[in-house]
């Protein structure tokens, strides 16, 4: 099979290679689609290793990770899902245990979403609208347009500029909770004042989910609580909940070009997709 094996920086090469055999509770997939997540270009300019990873003909993945696709699910369309929605239902469900989709919130439960149109964010969205969890502040930039699709303005759910002053944005996080008092904020992208601002807008025993593992968040109020989440289980396969995408074109040698777009900021609203 083909596979592509990156090297030092953002360089890489396809070789040929023996289809991967499958461990203990494990499964051979043969690929179709693959997402490409900034996470990848840092592994690779930064060194790290995957064996049998999905930038390749064939991957090993572990049995119970695998899922079928709804019948209107495209491979490409399902490729920005695993990741991204695992994180974001880890950030809701898991750390703050907000109302699960099967058991949606009864009363108001005001909900900040700092990044709402990162992947992660986009989909940190939408799992607080099937769970009734409305109002949802989004706190986006440039491509906020891509949200209402998701949200319901009826409900009171707003989208706010994060390039507007650290003022407006409090004004318009408290507008937005109309007298609620907000308890739930989560991080889809982090920025350097993302934290402070959502906290000095929260009541007393409230929590943000943070998504910077390297950053020391000394700057927020010791009446709220934080912490940093990452990916668990939990997935989705209903017609639209694919995150919107771009395919690279030329298959395993779109990867270098994916990961240089990645790393110049390139990405707004959207995910890369190496078709194989």
């Amino acid at each position: 099979m083909k596979e592509f094996i990156s090297g030092p920086g953002l360089v890489g090469k396809i070789v040929e290679h023996d289809i991967p055999q499958p461990g203990l509770g494990q499964v051979v997939v043969k690929m179709a689609a693959a997402g490409v997540n900034p996470k990848d270009w840092k592994m690779v300019d930064y060194g790290g290793c995957t064996p049998n990873g999905s930038f390749a003909e064939y991957a090993v993945i572990e049995a119970n990770a695998a899922w079928v696709l709804g019948p209107q699910t495209a491979f490409e369309e399902a490729a920005t899902v695993p990741l991204n929605a695992c994180t974001a239902a880890t950030g809701l469900y898991m750390e703050r245990k907000l109302p699960a989709p099967w058991l949606p919130a009864k009363e108001p439960t005001p909900l900040i979403v700092w990044g709402a149109t990162s992947a992660v964010g986009a989909y940190a969205v939408q799992l607080a609208v099937k769970s009734n969890v409305h109002p949802i502040i989004c706190v986006a930039g440039s491509s906020k347009r891509y949200l209402e699709d998701f949200i319901d303005r009826s409900q009171g759910d707003t989208i706010l500029h994060y390039r507007d002053s650290e003022d407006d944005i409090k004004q318009g996080i408290r507008n937005a909770a109309s007298g609620h008092t907000i308890l739930h904020a989560i991080e889809g992208v982090s920025s350097e004042r993302s934290a402070h601002i959502m906290a000095e807008t929260m009541g007393t025993g409230g929590h943000i989910g943070l998504v910077l593992f390297e950053k020391e968040h000394t700057d927020i109020p010791t009446h709220i609580t934080h912490n940093k989440y990452n990916v668990s289980v939990m997935h989705e396969n209903e017609k639209d909940f694919g995150f919107r995408h771009e395919v690279v074109p030329g298959g395993l040698n779109g990867v270098i070009t994916a990961f240089e777009r990645l790393k110049a900021g390139q990405a707004h609203a959207v995910k890369y997709v190496i078709k194989l």
